[in-house]
């Protein structure tokens, strides 16, 4: 009879042993199962290999036993804790400012003022995990929550062009509508035939991206005709290499010679009288450079006011206007602020040292780091070039990073995780070292082999726990377990109720007149044992070591040493640790021999009996390492009888022991 009746939530099977319902688990199916995702980090199956294997909560979150949620961990979300947010909040807002997204979405998403390619990134593990803010026009920083400053044109500078662009159309019988799109905004629905230059400027100028332009045709009244317009545009108060305006048409009845195109960047306009277009030359600077940008304000030097975006002076508060009689000198002095260089006449700019940045100089940089999240340059490309504070912080204009939730390291290039004081933060890199063999040695996997390679950018940048080692009350050796090294791991062993199950057997041979050796057995070495040591002697110093709890020692026929000079095969059991184990290593370098020494370990009989937690039989506290057993079930003394093993291998006939 299964425990519990398997709580409603499985099938008893013939062994006593529930098959729990998809979504439950534990011996008697009383806890929900969450979801699993490929994990963060964790231990490598081979080079480069650390997410092939699904885990709980993708290893970044608590599984909530009652609900089947996770429970993330800060700075992660998702039902499996599959997604790391980079400063969008728990709710997926970034300051009300912008949208959080995935990388493959920005890939595709150009706006041409935070985001300036179009290109595709699905491949790479994180193309739909590393999620980050894309800000509103007008706000910056990680999070979105930093107001832009008002970017203009340095009034000192003279001789700079604005940017011109035309739009071309020539159409004998079309019609219908189309959009410009300028800086992530689109105009309204534009009709082909019907536009004048007043209604086109009009709509250009509803944009939140354009402050004014001007607007003709050249080559006709309208905005398309028979025998071709084109229309120019210029950006009076959108200053530099401005972006093209996207065209997005809706237009039919165009003839294979009839088109609506633009040109820019100095090509000459298709109609009319094929006026070159102008790239813009114009600065386009925060506070036109001539001030210092605070929370969204420009706070200007000494003569530089608000302009009206071409020089002048007005209301917008650039300091784009200059009312000084006469500029002689960088605002900051001659070495800007003992940071950098003043340039001298005529535009007296400050070039900056290494490491300071700003109009003044006045700005230590931050450290630089990859970039969690980013924009995708090329195909499936991305985290190659470092960003002030990995674009998980914000830089306090000190050179000091303050990182987002999740975060830390000087340049926030860390992702940080909590041990629960009973572990160390490593990196991906470290942990695939560290994965244990067998044995319980460190397999020396490496992740991260090629340093730019796309899989394993963040070989020095995921960390996760590497958990300490805990003596549990049995003296048996194990490590804290889960994510954040918060579990005691529970006793194990076979499980009662299975059958026709045998112990593990190894034998060990040593032939040797004199000296010594030691055994070993997943990290813990007996200590040094003399070649005329008894059976229980070594049987004794092997049932010492916390990662063996009970075997029986036995020697050959004819033998009452543990090494001779003839040989002598030392027959080991294994009943606690069950199953099918790793070979115990001998130390034989201190041994003698009149004649050769020889020494060698194989397994005789792998072990076929379960190694489950609580002997499947139990739950576990896993704040105690504690099991719970079932009614009729007790501890064992790994033999099937009662004993002190704090597990639930025994079976008790009278149904005196257990809860559950």
């Amino acid at each position: 009879m299964c425990p519990s009746g398997c709580n409603g939530h499985g099938v008893c099977n013939t062994a006593n042993n529930c098959a729990c319902f998809d979504g439950y688990t534990g011996f008697d199916c009383y806890k929900r199962q969450c979801p699993f995702g490929a994990p963060w980090v964790g231990f490598a199956r081979a080079d480069d290999d650390i997410r092939t294997t699904p885990t709980e909560c993708s290893g970044r979150g608590k599984c909530n036993r009652d609900s089947g949620r996770c429970e993330c961990d800060p700075g992660f979300m998702g039902h499996a804790c599959n997604r790391l947010r980079v400063g969008c909040s728990a709710n997926n807002n970034c300051s009300g400012h912008g949208r959080c997204l995935s990388m493959s979405q920005v890939a595709t998403m150009r706006n041409d003022y935070n985001l300036f390619y179009s290109t595709t990134y699905t491949t790479p593990w994180d193309a739909e995990r590393i999620f980050g803010c894309v800000c509103d026009y007008g706000y910056n920083g990680v999070d979105c929550a930093q107001p832009s400053c008002p970017h203009g044109d340095d009034p000192i500078t003279t001789g700079q062009l604005d940017e011109v662009q035309a739009l071309s159309c020539r159409c004998a019988s079309c019609s219908g509508t189309f959009t410009l799109g300028f800086r992530g905004e689109t105009t309204r629905a534009l009709d082909v035939q019907a536009e004048t230059a007043a209604t086109l400027k009009t709509a250009l100028e509803d944009l939140a991206t354009i402050r004014f332009v001007t607007v003709s045709f050249d080559g006709g009244t309208a905005l398309c005709d028979s025998d071709g317009v084109s229309t120019l545009i210029t950006f009076t108060h959108e200053h530099g290499d401005v972006p093209a305006l996207v065209i997005t048409s809706t237009v039919a009845g165009f003839s294979d010679a009839d088109r609506l195109t633009l040109q820019t960047d100095g090509a000459a306009a298709q109609f009319g009288a094929a006026t070159p277009t102008v790239k813009g030359t114009k600065e386009w600077l925060p506070c036109s450079r001539r001030g210092v940008c605070q929370f969204g304000v420009c706070l200007c030097d000494s003569g530089f006011e608000a302009s009206d975006g071409r020089g002048g002076q007005g209301t917008i508060n650039d300091c784009g206007y200059y009312s000084g009689g006469g500029l002689t000198a960088c605002a900051a002095g001659a070495r800007c602020n003992n940071r950098g260089t003043c340039s001298g006449a005529p535009g007296f700019i400050c070039q900056c040292d290494d490491g300071f940045s700003g109009p003044n100089c006045l700005t230590r940089e931050c450290p630089k780091g990859r970039a969690w999240f980013e924009e995708p340059q090329a195909n499936n490309v991305a985290h190659l070039t470092p960003v002030p504070c990995s674009n998980a912080g914000t830089c306090s204009g000190v050179g000091l990073c303050i990182c987002v939730e999740g975060f830390e390291g000087v340049a926030c290039d860390r992702s940080n995780g909590v041990c629960d004081n009973r572990g160390r933060c490593k990196t991906a890199r470290e942990l695939a070292a560290l994965t244990p063999t067998a044995s319980f040695g460190a397999a020396g996997f490496v992740y991260g082999s090629e340093p730019n390679a796309a899989a394993t950018w963040d070989a020095d940048m995921t960390q996760g726990c590497y958990c300490d080692k805990v003596h549990s009350h049995t003296s048996t050796s194990v490590r804290y377990s889960g994510h954040n090294c918060a579990k005691i791991p529970c006793p194990s062993g076979d499980d009662p109720w299975t059958a026709n199950q045998e112990d593990e057997v190894q034998t060990v041979s040593c032939t040797a007149d004199s000296g010594s050796f030691a055994l070993s057995f997943r990290g813990e070495t007996t200590r040094r044992l003399p070649t005329s040591s008894s059976a229980a002697q070594v049987e004794a110093a092997l049932e010492s070591l916390r990662t063996i709890t009970s075997v029986s020692v036995t020697f050959s026929v004819g033998s009452s040493t543990a090494c001779t000079a003839a040989g002598t095969t030392i027959t080991i059991t294994f009943h606690s640790p069950s199953g099918d184990l790793p070979l115990l290593i001998m130390d034989a370098a201190s041994l003698l021999s009149s004649g050769t020494v020889a020494t060698s370990v194989m397994q005789t009989r792998a072990g076929s009996k379960e190694d489950s937690e609580c002997n499947n039989r139990g739950r576990c506290d896993e704040d105690s390492g504690s099991c719970i057993c079932s009614l009729h079930h007790a501890s064992s003394d790994a033999l099937g009888g009662y004993g002190v093993l704090d597990d639930c291998g025994a079976v008790d006939a009278f149904m005196t022991h257990g809860e559950l």
